[in-house]
């Protein structure tokens, strides 16, 4: 890891400022991150040959399940592969959902499992 000094301006005022150059960093969620993220966040796959996107998985979830849920596309190797998440306002309508699958979102099965570490 490198500090530089970069000296220079664009405008007629004179200052400093430092950048940090080739800076990695690496969070772990902490033991009570963890368990609030179990009762709370759920992951899903919709298994379909057709594409969905977050927004109309939500709907359809929040109308199914007459619970808010806020969804999100997961990112990385799962980006674009009907992978989601899905979070509760609370650990009863996380739990509820869970127990009272199998779900199907506008005709396509969704499989869930609960958050845990390693995901």
């Amino acid at each position: 890891m490198a500090i530089e000094e970069v000296v220079g301006s664009a405008s007629s005022k004179q200052g400093r400022c430092l950048s940090l150059n080739e800076v990695s960093i690496s969070l772990a969620p902490s033991v009570v991150t963890g368990k609030v993220l179990s009762k709370l966040c759920l992951f899903g796959k919709v298994l379909s040959s057709r594409a969905f996107n977050a927004k109309e998985v939500e709907q359809a979830c929040s109308n199914l399940w007459k619970s808010r849920v806020k969804v999100e596309p997961t990112e990385g190797a799962l980006d674009g592969s009907n992978t989601f998440r899905f979070f509760f306002e609370n650990g009863s309508a996380s739990k509820r959902i869970l127990e009272q699958g199998p779900w199907c979102v506008k005709g396509d099965m969704l499989v869930l499992l609960s958050w845990s570490t390693g995901f």
